[in-house]
């Protein structure tokens, strides 16, 4: 009986940190905003671990307290509310107004 609580307590503690080291890959969004096509992408950087994200434009970066869902990202501006859809890489923003925009995101990579 001892074994198989000790096995178990192996396997439990291995999937834990299987789990943290999956989530805790920090994640860089590059976007694009239709609305202001001359305007450079910005980035939107993933913190699932510390439930945060922080977006930056150029000479500007925020950072926003998050909701991490399997399929779902949302956070809150203020009179916005976000949603980044983490199947398709949009991200809708949500005006208090009724006035919703998305920006067409992907995941960045190095280039070189």
């Amino acid at each position: 009986m001892r074994r198989i609580l000790s096995g178990l307590t192996f396997t439990l503690v291995a999937l834990a940190v299987g789990f943290q080291t999956a989530v805790a890959a920090a994640t860089t969004l590059v976007c694009t905003n239709p609305y202001q096509p001359n305007n450079v992408p910005f980035t939107i950087d993933l913190d699932q671990i510390q439930s945060t994200l922080t977006i930056n434009n150029p000479g500007n970066s925020t950072k926003y307290k998050a909701t991490f869902a399997a399929k779902k990202i949302m956070f809150n501006t203020g009179d916005w509310a976000y949603t980044i859809d983490r199947v398709t890489g949009t991200t809708t923003a949500n005006g208090s107004g009724g006035v919703a925009m998305n920006f067409p995101c992907h995941v960045g990579t190095a280039q070189f």
